[in-house]
C-alpha cells in the first residue's frame, strides 16, 4: 500500500522549518517520492501503520496548532499514481507495488 501526503505550513510561533522538520520526521525510514513541493507519496505496510502515520500527523498539528495541515490517503497496492507532476516513474511504481 501507499499513502498520497499533502500538507500545509503556515507561519505563526513557531519557525516553518522547525514544524516542517517535525512532520518529516515521522518519514524517517520510509520510502517516499516528492510528487509537489509540499505533496508526496509513501510507502505504508498496512492499515494499521497508516493509521499510527495519521495518528503521528495529528500530533503534529496539535504540537504547532493552526501552522501545519494536513490531507493523507492510504491506495491500495498497485493502484495507479495520477498526477500530472512531474516525478521519478521508477522509483513511483516501486513505491506504489510494494
Amino acid at each position: 500500500m501507499y499513502a498520497t501526503v499533502s500538507y500545509d505550513i503556515d507561519t505563526g510561533p513557531q519557525p516553518i522549518e522547525n514544524v516542517r522538520s517535525a512532520m518529516l520526521a515521522l518519514f524517517q525510514g520510509r520510502e517516499t517520492l516528492d510528487v509537489l513541493a509540499d505533496t508526496f507519496i509513501c510507502h505504508v505496510s498496512t492499515t494499521a501503520d497508516y493509521l499510527e502515520l495519521v495518528s503521528q500527523l495529528r500530533q503534529v498539528g496539535r504540537d504547532f496548532p493552526d501552522q501545519f495541515q494536513f490531507l493523507i490517503t492510504l491506495h491500495s497496492k498497485g493502484a495507479p499514481l495520477r498526477s500530472n507532476a512531474s516525478f521519478s516513474t521508477a522509483k513511483a511504481k516501486q513505491i506504489v507495488d510494494q
